[in-house]
């Protein structure tokens, strides 16, 4: 295991930076595929999730200047991999709906009140059931109504920055913190094609200026 998890960030590192971009890519959906599998009865959701992900990466074209082909079948995969991140909110909303918990607000108090996965410091809230109870309704309408208000434009990012938030109380509330990550990873198929510009070009002059003290 200490092996393939070595290889993965190896390749992980490789790909980061640009350095045989697409051998780096399967690399890493086969490494990352082998700890999976390795320690199925430690995975949920968001490790199905990003292994699925992975898989779409390897069609996705590493530039926009490829043949027409490739270019039809990358946005394709792009297309399916952003319906597979909606379908998990879907789902999960409507899954939430054959229950008691989420809509009579008891389920954040349920899951704070298991103490082996919560933090500590939520359990204060355990007495603010006005608060729990608010914050549970958010979250069932944010995975019901994020499968369609991802797709519009003006939207996006609000929700996006609203998603972000609810998994980090995930990560550091509820005992989660691989699945919270893997879902605000799964958040970066939504970028706008000139934010992820702006970001790479960023990203390349700070890669410059360190250069410069190596």
């Amino acid at each position: 295991y200490l092996v393939v998890l070595g290889v993965n960030i190896l390749f992980l590192l490789l790909g980061f930076f640009s350095i045989l971009p697409r051998f780096s890519s399967v690399m890493i959906f086969l490494s990352t595929a082998m700890m999976f599998r390795a320690g199925h009865e430690l995975t949920n959701g968001g490790h199905q999730l990003m292994s699925i992900l992975l898989g779409y990466n390897l069609l996705m074209s590493e530039r926009g200047n490829e043949s027409f082909y490739a270019n039809v079948v990358s946005n394709l995969v792009v297309f399916l991999a952003m319906f597979q991140v909606v379908c998990v909110y879907l789902f999960a909303g409507l899954f939430k709906l054959q229950g008691n918990m989420w809509l009579s607000g008891s389920a954040l108090y349920q899951v704070l009140s298991l103490k082996t996965y919560s933090h500590p410091i939520f359990y204060g809230l355990m007495h603010e059931t006005f608060l729990l109870k608010g914050v549970n309704y958010i979250g069932l309408v944010y995975q019901l109504m994020f499968p369609f208000l991802i797709w519009s434009k003006r939207l996006r990012l609000p929700l996006l920055v609203l998603g972000m938030l609810f998994h980090l109380f995930i990560v550091f509330g509820m005992g989660l913190p691989a699945f919270g990550i893997f879902m605000m990873a799964s958040y970066s198929i939504f970028a706008s094609k000139s934010f992820a510009v702006s970001f790479g070009e960023k990203f390349n002059a700070l890669l410059s200026r360190l250069k410069l003290f190596v």
